[in-house]
C-alpha cells in the first residue's frame, strides 16, 4: 500500500471510532441496565444456601451514573433460616470510550477509572457488558 493512501485509512479508522462511541453513547444515555443472579447451593447435611445479586447502573444524559448493588443470602437448616442483606451504591461519571480497540463503558469517581466494560449493542432492550446479557431501560 502506497504511504501516502496510510494517512487516510486512519483517518477513516478514527471516523468510525468516533461514530460508533456516540452511537453507543446515544443509546445508553438516558437509560438504566438491569441484571439479576442467583444461585442455589446444594446441602450438605442438610443445610442449604442461596444467593441472589441485583445490579442496576443509571445511565444518566448529563454523563452521571448510580450504580445500585443488593445481594441476599440465606443459609437454612434444621428448620431454621439465617437471611442478610447487603446494599452498595456508587455514584460518579460515564463515558464510552475505546479500551483495547473495543468500545468500553468506563464509570469513574473523582476522575478515577472504578470499572469498565467492553459493550455490544444487544438489540431492543438489551445490553451486552462483557458478554453478560443486561436489560435496558428508559430511566
Amino acid at each position: 500500500m502506497p504511504q501516502d493512501k496510510d494517512p487516510l485509512r486512519k483517518l477513516k479508522d478514527v471516523l468510525e471510532r468516533r461514530r460508533t462511541l456516540e452511537r453507543l453513547t446515544q443509546l445508553l444515555e438516558g437509560k438504566v441496565l438491569r441484571r439479576t443472579d442467583s444461585n442455589v447451593g446444594g446441602g450438605v447435611s442438610g443445610v442449604f444456601s442461596s444467593s441472589q445479586k441485583k445490579r442496576a447502573l443509571f445511565l444518566f444524559a448529563n454523563g452521571t451514573f448510580r450504580f445500585d448493588t443488593t445481594e441476599f443470602r440465606s443459609v437454612s437448616g434444621g428448620g431454621y433460616s439465617i437471611p442478610s442483606e447487603e446494599k452498595r451504591s456508587f455514584e460518579g461519571t460515564w463515558l464510552v470510550e475505546m479500551v483495547g480497540e473495543k468500545p468500553a463503558l468506563v464509570i469513574r469517581q473523582k476522575e478515577t477509572i472504578i470499572k469498565w466494560w467492553h459493550i455490544e449493542d444487544g438489540g431492543p432492550g438489551v445490553q451486552y457488558l462483557d458478554s453478560e446479557r443486561w436489560d435496558r431501560y428508559i430511566i
